[in-house]
């Protein structure tokens, strides 16, 4: 039995997970043919904008918040308590 077919029982998952393999390896070799025609300053930021954006969307996707977003949710609790009061 392969590791990614122990959870939720087996076909389904491995079959999700190998189409979102095949769409990553795609974007991968897309992404390798772009950087390939920068310039080595141009690939260094690109890059760096790309992980940027994969953490964010890392974060929204196990449910974590910005530090901003949690303290603005915390600074509009503490507003709204304390024109209650």
């Amino acid at each position: 039995m392969m590791s990614n077919e122990r959870v939720h029982g087996g076909l389904a998952l491995r079959e999700k997970k190998s189409k979102s393999e095949k769409h990553i390896r795609q974007a991968a070799a897309i992404l390798e043919e772009h950087f390939s025609t920068l310039s080595k300053d141009a690939r260094i930021k690109a890059r760096k904008e790309l992980h940027e954006l994969a953490m964010i969307v890392s974060r929204r996707a196990r449910g974590k918040a910005s530090r901003s977003q949690r303290s603005a949710a915390n600074r509009r609790s503490a507003r709204s308590r304390a024109s209650t009061s």
